[in-house]
């Protein structure tokens, strides 16, 4: 056990201070916080106080309230300089009861949380001018499928690249016998737009409001609120400044659909001009995850489906359409590593533990991966190709196996802050979306490929691609929306911790504060020995699973196309890629181009 004398001694002269002077802060202060952000009962707080530890119950408040005023002013100076903004609705959960009555309130109200982002990448303010941007779209051409959408032959060949290099990383992520091999010149992807070293992004947390953004009305509102209320712009201060805005496909329909409802009004702030869209990269996450669930699942029969490894890795929590996302990812990853070691073993000729004992060099594990790729896991990304097989066993594996391995690539992407990676999949992506069915996507990425292809000078372009994914710590990069999502839970956690006197008021301060708060709880309970949950996660161990998978993989030889005596799947999964690229040639294109032009002419 760590020596926690230092500590101890630093709060015993602490509480001796604050008991001579009650001046004397330095320590209570962040103390109060630290307990405030804690869900601390004000009994224990004003006992605490007692003992010199911390200030009072009402003094921690005041302090807590003059915080999160200087948190907005600062917000306001950050918002002048250049910003990204994101918001999403905030559901809370008022009471435990269940009898309804006339005029009671109701059980969960909806409100709105609102951040904003300084700007990475910004060189000249004039990249965020707006007339320019509106100039373009104005006599801007659509984009097409085949220059636009369709993936050419260089971002096929690089995206075979990334895929290969993928299939590599899971071979070293499973044994550690090749562990030597991690860090080889040969794996390392292709860097298009890599973050500056040691880049932490600076976020603003604005009040949360009650103002429910889950309209067009309410979104209107809550556009006043943040701009007029909050950073206290004047009407006409925003008439030339873009505003990259990055929210789940629901926010970014409803911001269009406001810019609709104003388009007669007397400012770009009134008027929602200045939002230029782009999809949050962690719901493009979600929705892809639930829509290859939807696609793959098929029946518990059928070898090599989903709902088959579902019921083998006994994962009863994914029996919903829209299960929890990291319990679903967990069982992506496991499938895809059992089909993956499998493959490794076919191809190679070896056990896993007999070729981490061979020592093979970083050039033949990528020759033995694009074998494995090419047989496996390919001829999907060129959607004129046609593929077909007798045995719908195999081939609705290979096709599982070629949506998890990019499902895989893409997560991977997100998390190295290159957003030049995410945007290789940007055309295959939409494509699956629509093969999939999920035409909400499907509008959104081309909306987003309309404005980045034709609509945005490069300039601000490169804006919109640097800064949509963030990183607050510095550990590690999210989507702008999954950041909300923590700052979300971070007010719902506080919020239920308060219990019958929690409000909506109390939030209003709490947000503005979290960076400090969360930062505090972080290092001012490592410093007093009592780390907050949740700063430090055991990797659980999931090579069982792993290993069922791949026995079943051998058992079935399922990697072969046609197996004597092996059950037959009658069902055929739909090819995502080929089936999205054929509805967006023959509809897809047409039927988005005339909802955007009605849209762009304000009909």
């Amino acid at each position: 056990m760590a020596d926690s004398r230092p500590q101890l001694v630093t709060m015993i002269q602490a509480q001796l201070a604050k008991t001579r002077s009650q001046n004397n802060n330095l320590c209570a202060i962040p103390c109060s916080l630290y307990f405030l952000s804690s869900g601390m009962p004000r009994k224990v707080v004003d006992t605490l106080a007692h003992a010199g530890m911390n200030l009072s119950y009402n003094a921690v408040h005041d302090t807590h309230s003059a915080l999160a005023i200087g948190q907005i002013r600062r917000a306001q100076l950050a918002a002048r300089s250049g910003h990204a903004v994101s918001w999403d609705n905030i559901h809370l959960s008022l009471s435990i009861h269940v009898e309804q009555r006339t005029l009671a309130p109701p059980k969960v109200q909806t409100g709105t949380a609102t951040i904003i982002y300084v700007l990475r990448g910004l060189g000249d303010q004039r990249d965020l001018e707006l007339s320019p941007i509106i100039e373009r779209r104005a006599a801007a051409p659509l984009i097409t499928f085949a220059a636009d959408i369709r993936p050419s032959k260089s971002q096929c060949l690089a995206l075979q690249e990334h895929l290969s290099i993928a299939i590599v990383e899971i071979l070293i992520r499973n044994e550690p016998d090749l562990e030597y091999l991690k860090n080889a010149p040969e794996f390392q992807h292709t860097r298009y737009r890599p973050p500056p070293p040691n880049h932490k992004t600076s976020e603003f947390v604005l009040r949360t409001t009650k103002k429910d953004e889950g309209s067009t009305d309410g979104t209107t509102q809550v556009n006043d609120d943040v701009y007029v209320d909050q950073l206290q712009f004047g009407i006409h201060d925003l008439d030339n400044i873009a505003v990259p805005s990055y929210n789940d496909q629901k926010t970014n329909a409803l911001i269009r659909s406001a810019q609709l409802l104003r388009k007669g009004d007397i400012s770009a702030l009134l008027r929602l001009d200045r939002y230029q869209l782009a999809p949050g990269a962690f719901h493009v996450e979600l929705n892809m995850s639930w829509m290859l669930l939807k696609v793959h699942r098929g029946d518990g029969a059928d070898l090599g489906s989903l709902q088959y490894f579902i019921g083998l890795l006994t994962k009863v929590r994914l029996n919903s359409a829209q299960p929890d996302f990291e319990t679903l990812v967990s069982l992506f990853n496991q499938v895809l590593s059992g089909v993956m070691l499998h493959y490794w073993e076919v191809e190679s000729g070896m056990s896993i533990n007999q070729l981490a004992k061979s020592k093979p060099s970083a050039s033949k594990l990528l020759e033995i991966a694009a074998s494995i790729f090419t047989k496996y896991a390919s001829g999907i990304l060129d959607p004129d190709s046609e593929t077909s097989s007798a045995d719908n066993t195999a081939r609705n594996l290979r096709l599982l196996t070629r949506d998890l391995l990019i499902f895989h690539f893409l997560r991977t992407s997100i998390s190295s802050g290159d957003f030049g990676r995410v945007e290789v999949l940007l055309g295959t992506l939409t494509m699956m979306f629509t093969g999939g069915g999920c035409s909400n996507y499907q509008t959104e990425l081309l909306y987003f490929l309309q404005n980045l292809r034709k609509v945005w000078p490069e300039p601000f372009a490169n804006i919109v691609r640097d800064n949509a994914l963030i990183t607050t710590s510095g550990h590690g990069y999210v989507g702008v929306d999954k950041n909300a999502e923590f700052n979300i839970n971070f007010q719902k956690n506080y919020f239920a911790s308060k219990g019958v006197h929690a409000s909506w008021d109390s939030l209003k301060d709490l947000a503005p504060n979290i960076p400090i708060l969360r930062r505090l709880k972080t290092e001012f309970g490592e410093f007093l020995g009592a780390p907050w949950q949740g700063t430090h996660h055991t990797k659980v161990n999931c090579s069982d699973q792993i290993q069922r998978v791949k026995a079943k993989m051998a058992e079935f030889e399922l990697h072969s196309a046609r197996v004597v005596g092996r059950r037959v799947t009658d069902r055929a999964v739909v090819d995502v890629v080929d089936c999205g690229a054929s509805t967006l040639r023959r509809t897809g294109m047409k039927t988005w181009g005339k909802s955007y032009l009605k849209w762009l002419n304000g009909t």
